[in-house]
């Protein structure tokens, strides 16, 4: 999850919990469920003071580079708000910080922002788990317009785990 950004050990542990902090970050656990519940709720009292918030509906790092299928969470906001959602897309950062780097390059990445998607406030309890995937993927499909990614209907996280499995078990085949 993102919380370990906020754990780090010593000097550099310190300040990337400060730079985090003070530029509005904070953790969200992925592990997925109730446990993701107090950032949402953290969100939507940001949104509701009438602050923009930002969130990647990805969850994590794309492994390759390709769009992966968008968590609802951004969804569950819209529509428990009525907050417009205005997708973005973020162009040659990969490039400036590949997977693990901690410090990224100097170079110039460029955000593009979508037109706002417009939803409509619902009661808690009349929100489908189809409203939310629909609206998710919606989002997804904006991004991928402007951002030009192949789209991959999977999570990058799952995507992740099988890779490191996959690492495993190679290493593993090599020390036998």
């Amino acid at each position: 999850g993102k919380a370990e950004y906020f754990e780090g050990k010593g000097i550099k542990g310190k300040f990337k919990k400060w730079w985090f902090t003070s530029v509005g970050v904070f953790p969200v656990d992925r592990s997925g469920g109730s446990k993701s519940l107090g950032a949402l709720n953290h969100a939507r009292e940001i949104i509701e003071d009438g602050h923009l918030f930002g969130i990647h509906i990805e969850g994590t790092r794309s492994p390759d580079g390709r769009l992966y299928k968008g968590h609802t969470g951004a969804a569950r906001l819209a529509f428990e708000t009525g907050c417009p959602i205005v997708p973005a897309a973020i162009i040659g950062s990969r490039e400036l910080q590949k997977p693990g780097q901690v410090i990224p390059d100097k170079g110039k990445t460029m955000v593009i922002y979508g037109k706002p998607i417009e939803v409509e406030k619902k009661p808690l309890d009349q929100i489908t788990h189809d409203d939310l995937r629909s609206l998710t993927d919606r989002v997804t499909m904006e991004i991928q317009k402007m951002s030009g990614q192949e789209y991959v209907n999977e999570y990058a996280q799952k995507v992740k785990e099988q890779l490191k499995a996959a690492k495993e078990t190679e290493e593993q085949l090599k020390q036998d």
